[in-house]
């Protein structure tokens, strides 16, 4: 993670992404991530067993929000049902 001076932390949108501050609703997101083998042998973090294992690593994330280090999360809505 960076050092940035962000606060509050800036949405930045493209024509089909959004670049945002994660929250706990991101959770089943993350878990599908966190929990799929396949995504996981690149991202050297324990596998997630269970949503409150997200939930715990999106709070983490929060508190070190506070401390000027940010989660990002990027939102892809080309597809998303309106």
């Amino acid at each position: 993670m960076i050092s940035t001076p962000f606060n509050p932390f800036p949405e930045l949108r493209t024509e089909g992404l959004l670049l945002r501050k994660i929250s706990i609703n991101d959770a089943d997101d993350f878990f599908d991530m966190r929990s799929d083998m396949e995504v996981m042998k690149y991202i050297q973090r324990p596998i997630h067993q269970s949503i409150d294992d997200s939930k715990k690593l999106i709070e983490t994330g929060k508190s070190k929000m506070s401390n000027k280090k940010y989660h990002e999360a990027i939102q892809d809505f080309t597809n998303a049902i309106e």
